[in-house]
């Protein structure tokens, strides 16, 4: 089948919640920070899950890295390549 032209969703396959993104970067980059919540707006998104199933069936995808382990080495690449 082609897949050229298509979108697909490439995630861990999961759900992350903002906040837990929030601390796990804190964790990442050695920060101790709380966050400051404002008001709900108008058309913000409360539930969103990645569905990677057809990336699976179309290009063989399986993810091999969770959010934190991809965040981490981002994270020290940036610190190796960039300062």
């Amino acid at each position: 089948m082609r897949v050229a032209g298509q979108s697909f969703n490439i995630a861990y396959w999961g759900r992350e919640y903002i906040i837990d993104i929030y601390y796990k970067l804190c964790q990442a980059l050695n920060k101790e920070s709380e966050p400051i919540f404002g008001p709900e707006r108008s058309g913000d998104i409360k539930h969103s899950n990645a569905d990677i199933s057809k990336a699976r069936e179309l290009l063989g995808y399986e993810p091999e890295w969770s959010f934190e382990r991809g965040i981490k080495a981002a994270i020290e690449w940036y610190r190796e390549n960039l300062y």
